[in-house]
């Protein structure tokens, strides 16, 4: 479980980066546009940016511990792993 979670944060970090990039490129590009498609630009780039911020917020949401409130004769240990049984948690 564990594993797959670090995956889906290095896969986040990797769409942020894209976007934000991509927000940069954009807003470089504006600069030369005329002003009738300046905001069409901008707008686009701000999607980006608003995108980016998502994904920091799911990432941020990815790396909280999760938290079980099983009572404590529900857990198990495998494999040096202490998980809830309930919830299937990993802990600690």
């Amino acid at each position: 479980m564990k594993k797959n979670i670090q995956i889906a944060i290095e896969i986040t970090d990797i769409l942020m980066e894209a976007h934000l990039k991509n927000s940069r490129g954009i807003r470089d590009l504006v600069k030369d546009w005329t002003s009738d498609t300046k905001g069409l630009g901008i707008a686009i780039a701000s999607t980006h940016e608003d995108v980016a911020k998502c994904l920091f917020v799911i990432k941020k949401y990815l790396e909280e511990k999760p938290k079980c409130r099983h009572p404590k004769k529900m857990r198990d240990k495998c494999e040096g792993q202490i998980y809830c049984m309930q919830c299937n948690t990993d802990l600690e």
